[in-house]
Formats: structure tokens, C-alpha cells, sequence
């Protein structure tokens, strides 16, 4: 009786554990388990690649600041305060996701005078851009999943 008493004990426990704590139990000794914490998930972190500090300045769809281009970037797109930034290819390429201050841009333009590390934030105006001037921020591409 003792036997059957225990095996029911046994199955009902089993009954009350979540389905993965089988695979999460450790023994303690012969009589006795202990069901360890579930492990928790990791926070998967964008890999961010460090550029360091670059001189930043800004333009607008203007024809001093584009050169007539207005809009129309060197991706295809069409430049939009806060997204585009224009950048020289041969240090970071068209189509990266460039994090200045905490926010996200996407290398979408070139610049006559964007070379080496130097990055050319777009604004909806001649007054904002100006305003912007140059500054000198630290700059990160940031591959995989950002968003």
C-alpha cells in the first residue's frame, strides 16, 4: 500500500510541475529534487560598430545645400528630416543604419564634400540647417536587428 501510495504521490507532483521543469530538476540525493530557476532570456543587443567621433553637418533640399538635387538621394530615396544622412561610401556604406545621439539614421546620400569621417544630417529647411552648423558627435553603424 505504502508503494502505490507513494507512486500516486509521485504522479500528482509531476501533475503540478510545468512541463519544463522535468528538464530543469537536480538532485539533491536519493529522495530528493529540486527544480531549478527557469533561465532567463537574454536581451539580444545590436551589434554596433564604433566609429568614434566624426564631424557632423547638415544640409537641406535647397539648391546651395544639394546642389540642385533637392530631395532625391544617391540610394533612390527621397531625404526625410531625422532618417537621411548623407556619408562617404568608402568609410560607411549606403544603406547602413548610423546611430548619432541616441538616434537612428540611414546612410541614403553622398556629398561632394562629405569625405572620410564626416556625416551630413538632412533637415526640412535652409534656417534648421544652418542653426545645426557643425558639430563633432560619436557616431555608431549599427548591423542586424535595431529596429
Amino acid at each position: 500500500m505504502r508503494k502505490y501510495f507513494i507512486v500516486l504521490v509521485a504522479m500528482v507532483t509531476m501533475l503540478a510541475i510545468p512541463h519544463d521543469a522535468l528538464a530543469r530538476t537536480q538532485k539533491i540525493d536519493d529522495r530528493h529534487y529540486v527544480i531549478t530557476k527557469k533561465p532567463k532570456a537574454r536581451k539580444k543587443k545590436a551589434n554596433k560598430i564604433d566609429f568614434g567621433i566624426m564631424k557632423c553637418t547638415a544640409y537641406c533640399d535647397c539648391s546651395e545645400c544639394s546642389s540642385g538635387y533637392g530631395r532625391h538621394t544617391q540610394s533612390g530615396t527621397t531625404a526625410e528630416a531625422g532618417r537621411t544622412i548623407a556619408v562617404d561610401p568608402d568609410v560607411i556604406s549606403i544603406g547602413s543604419k548610423v546611430e548619432i545621439d541616441g538616434q537612428m539614421y540611414v546612410a541614403e546620400d553622398v556629398g561632394s564634400d562629405v569625405v572620410g569621417d564626416h556625416i551630413d544630417i538632412f533637415f526640412d529647411s535652409h534656417s534648421e540647417a544652418e542653426e545645426f552648423g557643425t558639430k563633432y558627435k560619436h557616431c555608431f553603424v549599427v548591423r542586424g536587428k535595431n529596429e
